[in-house]
């Protein structure tokens, strides 16, 4: 059975979570570590996201945010780009609407 389509909202609480294409590694060591979470928590600030919990290994990483005013998009256009220049390219309509469609996850 196939699950029903994403909400496109942007306020309420979100599990957010990205890995590397095949399996591949995203943070190399304990410094992206930091740097992406350093990143995040501007992101969230400037967004009014709440970050509630986080997991970040090597592969991937796992988000719960709570975005009571929104900016869903937004916070994660942000602190993709600012961790990783490269993904600038990606700052356009592309990008929300991959964010709206294959990694926020509406949790209940």
């Amino acid at each position: 059975m196939s699950r029903g389509q994403r909400s496109a909202q942007q306020h309420g609480w979100f599990h957010l979570t990205d890995h590397g294409v095949d399996r591949q590694d995203i943070f190399i060591d304990d410094r992206e570590h930091r740097t992406f979470l350093f990143e995040l928590a501007n992101a969230a600030e400037r967004f009014d996201v709440e970050i509630h919990a986080y997991c970040v290994v090597t592969t991937h990483f796992h988000v719960v945010v709570n975005c009571p005013e929104g900016g869903l998009f937004d916070f994660m256009q942000r602190a993709l780009q600012r961790f990783d220049p490269r993904l600038e390219m990606l700052a356009d309509r592309a990008l929300r609407e991959l964010w709206a469609t294959a990694f926020a996850t509406r949790v209940a």
